[in-house]
This record gives structure tokens, C-alpha cells and sequence, in this order.
């Protein structure tokens, strides 16, 4: 079976049509407007402009944040010294024959702790952990991969 395609075959019908559009008369199109040279080059220096500005502000708003930040450092470190003095204070307003007096006031019996004698060798326990020989074997690997760069 062949297949014919009447939209390819030249006719007297298709001929027509084929000359009617191209002879129809197209509207006139009217020649884009270009701007001027001149606007190119105030588009480019408003854009160098407005980076100038966005970077004026970024760094305002920077030096902003870095003064703020300077002077919470300071009144952190104020308040350290405070906490610090009134430790001071309260370390001397609150002494052991203070603690004795309060004791035999209130009928308490009052004895200092004495410190735990502990030889220089002494070494604690150390609490065994599951993980402990995984963790220490990843370690020895770290410094060794390290080592090889």
C-alpha cells in the first residue's frame, strides 16, 4: 500500500496558495529603537554605583556588630572582675572560726574535713569503657595517617 501525502504533492490548488502567500503584502514593521551609546554606559556606572553602596552599607553594618561586640567583651569582663571581688568577699566575711561560732550557736558539732593523704605515684582508677580500645586503636590510626602526609 503506498502512501500518498497530498500536502507535498505540487497541484494546481497547492500552487496557488503557495504564490497567494507569498505575494500577500506583510505589514510594514517598524525598525527597533536602539538607545543611545550613552545609556550602556550609565547602566554599567549605576551598577559600579549601587556595589559601592551595598558594600558601604555591609561594612557600616559590620563595624556596627564589631563595636557591639567589643563592648559586651568588656562588660563580660567586668562583670568577671565583680564576681570575682565579691568571691573575695565572701571568702573573707565567711571563715572557719565563723563556721565554729554559727556551729555552737545552733548546738551543732563542727569538725574540718581533712584532706586524703594520696602518694605522688598514686594513680586512680580509671573507670573501663567498651569503647575505650576502639577509640584509642582510631587515634593511634589518625596520628599515623598524619604522620604519612
Amino acid at each position: 500500500m503506498v502512501e500518498q501525502k497530498s500536502w507535498r504533492v505540487v497541484n494546481e490548488g497547492n500552487l496557488a496558495r503557495t504564490w497567494e502567500r507569498r505575494l500577500k503584502p506583510r505589514p510594514h514593521r517598524q525598525p527597533q529603537r536602539r538607545p543611545a551609546r550613552w545609556v550602556g554606559w550609565a547602566a554599567w556606572i549605576g551598577m559600579v554605583w549601587l556595589g559601592a553602596v551595598v558594600a558601604a552599607i555591609l561594612a557600616t553594618a559590620v563595624m556596627t556588630q564589631g563595636y557591639r561586640v567589643d563592648q559586651l567583651n568588656q562588660q563580660y569582663t567586668n562583670l568577671i572582675r565583680q564576681n570575682q571581688s565579691l568571691k573575695a568577699t565572701v571568702a573573707t566575711m565567711v571563715s572557719a572560726d565563723q563556721i565554729n561560732q554559727k556551729a555552737a550557736q545552733w548546738h551543732l558539732q563542727w569538725t574540718e574535713p581533712q584532706p586524703v593523704p594520696m602518694s605522688v605515684g598514686e594513680k586512680k582508677p580509671v573507670p573501663h569503657s567498651p569503647a575505650l580500645p576502639f577509640m584509642t586503636r582510631w587515634i593511634w590510626q589518625l596520628g599515623q595517617a598524619v604522620r604519612s602526609l
